[in-house]
């Protein structure tokens, strides 16, 4: 009783943090902000959590299962090349609705680079990703059999180029602000959008 308690617990201080890094950004955050708006001591965030970085990274692994079951788990689309269609456009769907989200990832990213991340967490973080990529090959190979897809040389390669590139201008847009005029004359939605056509014109069967 008393370890499902502490989880309970635990669960309940990684949602408040992802409240309050969206909102002010993972740099700005201290732990004393957390153990405030939770309204527990510090002390009892570093017997759970060890340290900031270990809050972040569950946070972000709560945050992108969260994402992943709304938004790029649905198997939406009757053939293989609808299903990957949905799958691409989750990206952008997300973008438009919570590009907060996005922004936390990016910040994420940096952190990642920077600061030396408990590899339990740097795992459970990555298997995510990788639960999508068996979920693109499984669409892939479907689109192969009903013939709405083209076959590939590398279809790994190819994932992981098109995944990248569209998660990759999802976060910068969300993020970045430019004074640059060249950078305003194009709604950011529409780059995302003609990135992902340019993808599924490539892989469509013609």
């Amino acid at each position: 009783m008393g370890n499902n308690i502490r989880e309970i617990h635990k669960q309940i201080i990684v949602e408040k943090s992802i409240d309050l890094f969206i909102d002010k950004g993972i740099d700005e955050i201290t732990m004393t902000d957390i153990a405030n708006a939770v309204g527990v001591g510090e002390a009892t965030l570093y017997r759970y959590f060890g340290r900031k970085q270990n809050i972040i990274m569950l946070s972000a692994i709560h945050l992108w299962e969260s994402v992943c079951n709304k938004y790029l788990l649905d198997k939406k689309g009757k053939t293989g090349l609808e299903k990957i269609c949905f799958f691409y456009n989750a990206f952008l769907t997300v973008f438009s609705q919570h590009k907060e989200y996005l922004s936390f990832i990016y910040e994420l990213d940096n952190l990642i680079i920077k600061e030396k991340i408990d590899l339990d967490l740097l795992i459970k973080y990555q298997s995510l990703f990788d639960k999508l990529s068996s979920l693109w090959i499984l669409y892939y190979e479907e689109g192969i059999e009903d013939k709405t897809v083209r076959k590939l040389d590398d279809p790994t390669l190819f994932y992981i180029t098109s995944t990248h590139s569209i998660l990759n201008i999802c976060k910068k847009l969300s993020k970045e602000k430019t004074t640059l005029s060249s950078d305003n004359l194009v709604n950011p939605d529409d780059e995302i959008r003609l990135l992902i056509d340019i993808i599924m014109n490539y892989i469509k069967n013609k």
